[in-house]
């Protein structure tokens, strides 16, 4: 069985809750909100990383929720939008899962492995994925580059 590393994107990879007005945007249902997001971290050193996680035999996958409060038709619009900025930013992540806002990251459609690790900002979403042997998660900070090189 592999082993897989599932991100969250929104305050864990890419800078949502930074941009000015975000929530206003979020409600406006305002296209390209998610498509331009800068990302969180250094972009090349989280690449590097993310390759040096792929060559030591990781899965990499996004599971996501699209926002809350919206239509049917901008959650496929933000859907979309993750999906063309995970292949801009970081191609080396191979499968995206958009999620109803709410919905356990757990419940993605996903194949399931050894170990699976899930990457968030979110200390409740977390707290919900982790089971004593399978799933374990980093906490998406400061540290998050230096926590995924320690997995290799």
């Amino acid at each position: 069985m592999a082993k897989k590393i599932f991100f969250d994107m929104d305050g864990t990879i890419a800078d949502l809750y930074g941009q000015e007005k975000w929530l206003e945007q979020l409600l406006a249902e305002t296209v390209g909100l998610f498509r331009n997001l800068p990302t969180i971290h250094n972009k090349k050193e989280l690449a590097d990383t993310l390759q040096m996680l792929k060559n030591a035999g990781f899965e990499l996958e996004v599971i996501t929720w699209t926002p809350k409060n919206v239509s049917s038709e901008y959650e496929k619009i933000v859907a979309q939008e993750k999906i063309e900025w995970i292949a801009e930013h970081f191609p080396q992540i191979s499968k995206i899962h958009a999620l109803r806002y709410g919905t356990p990251k757990q419940k993605a459609n996903y194949i399931k492995a050894k170990t699976e690790i899930l990457v968030d900002d979110n200390e409740e979403v977390l707290k919900i994925w982790e089971t004593p042997k399978q799933r374990k998660y980093i906490k998406a900070d400061n540290n998050l580059i230096k926590n995924l090189q320690a997995l290799v």
